[in-house]
């Protein structure tokens, strides 16, 4: 039965094991799709700060145009007020500025277009992170009650185990404690290998059942198995210990038959020398009895030593378990909270992407101000330009026929 449950235990540690190497893979490819998203979202920061130090540069080259433009411009309107020349570099300057304005447009558009692109997939690596992190969230979170459970359990029969141990000690010190005060052999009683066997036998279950519980750490697992070795040399030898009690004790009855026989044989003719015989007999099996029985006890007490220092090896791998199972339990929270942190962080990340989209927006819309007032002046201008021409041809042609009069 023991070798049956130690096999079905080792099968139950080895599904448990596969089941912790799968949750290791399942861990290692979450960790690398986080790696990867981070990297990507530095790739993207990177792009966007190459993005911003070109948009500055061209707004810096922008303006050094527009200025130079309108430094010609003035420079044209004080050398030559009313000529045609300077209605032709009006007319070829708003060209240029129409080109670029509408490459910067373009340009802006497109950029708008990829930053939204980048926030929807952004946004779905997210969501698929989030969910992933909620599964295994509430697969630890099972698995961490279920181990609970098994604790209590496990301490419960460890409780129960005691109990019956301490008990069937007082009951050997209390046999003992009779046969010292009596200094018969007839008398004498000794532990019953039922008892021993069966505390043996649940010492073992206990161990197997630990053995079930502590799956994730392979050093404790190897201790629980030497602890169960060691617990079945020890029957092994409680065993051997019993046989030869049980030797003793038909020794015992046959030399008490022997004696009744000795005694009844000639019952009117006792003799001296047959009384002392029998009792140098007797005495000389007393002294052998006691020799065995005091090397017995030592053994027993050796045996006693041993289960205590087992009992303690066992408490010290329960609350080295427990100990483990607070460091699992700390070790999930530190990653929940990293888990939180990154999306906080994320979320941040995601912020001033919109708001840099709302400012380009504006930027769009001052840009598309500007150009509307460039046309309505330069409208303007081209209308003002025209009227003066016209009015300069009436003046002339009035002037040539007064000459004419004249």
């Amino acid at each position: 039965m023991v070798d049956l449950k130690l096999a079905e235990c080792e099968k139950f540690v080895g599904r448990l094991s596969k089941e912790y190497e799968h949750k290791n893979t399942e861990l290692k490819s979450v960790t690398e799709n986080e790696n990867r998203i981070l990297a990507e979202l530095q790739k993207e920061r990177n792009d966007r700060k190459n993005l911003t130090k070109q948009h500055e540069k061209d707004l810096v080259v922008i303006h050094d145009l527009q200025r130079q433009v309108k430094e010609m411009e003035m420079i044209l309107r004080r050398k030559h007020p009313d000529s045609v020349s300077a209605l032709i570099v009006a007319s070829k300057s708003s060209t240029v500025e129409d080109n670029k304005k509408k490459l910067l447009e373009e340009r802006i558009a497109r950029l708008e277009q990829e930053l939204k692109d980048k926030e929807d997939h952004f946004q779905g690596i997210l969501m698929t992170l989030q969910e992933k992190f909620g599964d295994m969230k509430q697969k630890y979170e099972s698995h961490i009650i279920d181990v609970e459970r098994q604790l209590m359990d496990d301490r419960k029969v460890n409780t129960e185990l005691k109990h019956k141990l301490n008990g069937a000690h007082r009951n050997d010190a209390a046999t003992q404690t009779v046969t010292r005060n009596k200094h018969t052999v007839s008398t004498q009683t000794f532990i019953k290998p039922d008892r021993a066997s069966s505390a043996v036998s649940r010492l073992s279950q206990n161990s197997a059942l630990i053995l079930n519980r502590l799956k994730e750490d392979s050093y404790l697992v190897a201790t629980i198995k030497g602890l169960q070795s060691e617990l079945t040399v020890k029957q092994r030898t409680i065993a051997k210990i019993n046989r030869e009690t049980e030797e003793l004790r038909k020794n015992l009855r046959n030399l008490q038959k022997e004696k009744e026989v000795l005694l009844n044989f000639h019952p009117h003719k006792k003799t001296v020398n047959r009384s002392k015989s029998t009792e140098n007999i007797l005495a000389r099996m007393n002294t052998e009895m006691e020799a065995e029985l005091t090397e017995i006890r030592k053994q027993k007490e050796v045996l006693m030593q041993e289960r205590n220092t087992l009992l303690d090896s066992l408490k010290r791998t329960n609350e080295e378990f427990i100990l483990l199972k607070k460091k699992r339990i700390q070790d999930l929270h530190t990653l929940q909270l990293a888990h939180e942190k990154e999306l906080m962080q994320m979320n941040m990340q995601v912020y001033p992407l919109q708001e840099e989209i709302k400012l380009l927006n504006r930027t769009v819309e001052i840009l598309q101000e500007r150009v509307r007032a460039a046309d309505d002046k330069l409208v303007r201008y081209q209308a003002g330009v025209k009227d003066d021409v016209m009015a300069g041809g009436d003046n002339n042609t009035k002037e040539n026929k007064n000459k004419r009069d004249r």
